[in-house]
């Protein structure tokens, strides 16, 4: 007779987050992680209610930058297989000294893009008369902060796959010639 406690684990079995496809864990990583640096870089600098705009935009896209490379990006890395199936989630799926720069050139102009887009949505609801000239119609929180990231992110990275699509769409074609 054997005990609960004295059987071994089965390590052949595949645990429950195995089972939810790699897209949507990508996806929720990047939107929490987006939120998260809003929720704690973000709204902590407009509390002390002394930078402007620019600044704003600018730490948060170091702050975005920082974490994506050596969080988010890490995280991706570590959940791979023995295919790269993050990979395609990742501006820079390499892993070099100038990649972490360039995610935080990458995310600050993200952060501005996501600024912009703030801005047009109030201009908007302001020219359509749901708010006054001095009022703000939306406002920055973290969970759509974490969307709007999440949404150019990942337009961006549709684009890169549109281009190395296209770049090796041609090279293959040029060696059937």
């Amino acid at each position: 007779m054997s005990n609960k406690t004295d059987r071994q684990p089965d390590p052949y079995k595949i645990d429950r987050l195995a089972k939810i496809p790699p897209s949507v864990k990508a996806v929720f990583i990047k939107w929490w992680f987006a939120g998260a640096v809003y929720y704690f870089v973000g709204m902590g600098i407009q509390a002390l209610d002394t930078a402007n705009q620019f600044d704003l935009i600018l730490v948060l896209g170091i702050v975005l930058g920082m974490v994506n490379d050596l969080l988010v990006n890490n995280i991706f890395r570590y959940m791979r297989t023995d295919k790269a199936i993050y990979d395609p989630y990742m501006m820079f799926p390499q892993k070099k000294f100038y990649t972490f720069f360039c995610n935080i050139l990458y995310y600050t102009l993200i952060s501005a893009a996501v600024a912009y887009l703030y801005n047009a949505i109030n201009l908007a609801a302001q020219a359509a008369g749901l708010v006054g000239e001095d009022k703000v119609w939306l406002t920055a929180e973290p969970v759509l902060y974490g969307v709007f990231i999440l949404l150019l992110d990942m337009a961006l990275l549709g684009i890169k796959a549109l281009i190395k699509r296209a770049i090796t769409n041609k090279a293959s074609k040029k060696d059937t010639d």
